[in-house]
């Protein structure tokens, strides 16, 4: 499971981006509306919900990483056991010295870190995005990955 609202919200009080009073305005609010308190605190509150996302992650100590950075290398895809990120929600990454960062949207799943460890023969940094990011850049990955194979079939 993602984070909770709970945790987005508390994270954007925590890093300052929204002050508690005006949460428990917004909660009253997203109540009336039927909002999800997520999408009111973005609403009313004037902050993207990816900035929350960003808030958690500096809460918790962890990178994140935007939509540009979701880009994994295709040895490292294959890696993982087949069809492992689209069933977990998890990316592998690198960055500049080489370490294997791994894109998740719950950093809670220790069982995902566990195995992509596993996979990888090294410890793996685990890092947050965004649940859409996430998802479209996995699509994308293993759609390119997918259509690479059948071309080499093809030849």
């Amino acid at each position: 499971m993602a984070l909770s609202e709970q945790d987005l919200v508390g994270a954007a009080v925590a890093t300052g981006l929204i002050a508690a009073e005006q949460v428990e305005d917004i909660r009253r609010e997203a109540r009336r509306q039927r909002l999800h308190l997520v999408d009111a605190v973005s609403r009313f509150g004037r902050i993207p919900v990816p900035a929350m996302w960003q808030a958690a992650a500096e809460q918790r100590g962890l990178l994140f990483l935007s939509p540009r950075a979701l880009a994994p290398a295709e040895e490292d895809l294959e890696r993982l056991p087949a069809g492992f990120a689209a069933r977990r929600q998890c990316l592998p990454l690198r960055d500049a010295e080489g370490r294997v960062i791994l894109a998740l949207s719950n950093p809670d799943d220790t069982g995902t870190i566990d195995q992509a460890a596993r996979s990888f023969g090294v410890d793996v940094i685990p890092a947050l995005a965004h649940p859409d990011a996430l998802a479209g850049a996995i699509d994308r990955a293993l759609g390119e990955s997918g259509a690479e194979i059948e071309a080499e079939g093809a030849v």
